[in-house]
């Protein structure tokens, strides 16, 4: 939880190469810190059962 993808927003471009197994997304370093400092993981929709574990 909280890798690189989460901090992907709606707009932004990425680019999927299959053959290389890789997904990149035209940020720079100091977009994905930014982002990071203000990421906050989304609230559990589940809160008991087999999914809540």
């Amino acid at each position: 939880v909280g890798g690189p993808i989460a901090l992907i927003q709606n707009g932004d471009t990425i680019t999927i190469d299959v053959h290389r197994k890789r997904i990149d997304a035209a940020l720079t370093e100091k977009e994905f810190a930014e982002r990071r400092e203000k990421w906050s993981p989304p609230p559990y929709k589940v809160n008991r059962g087999t999914l809540y574990k």
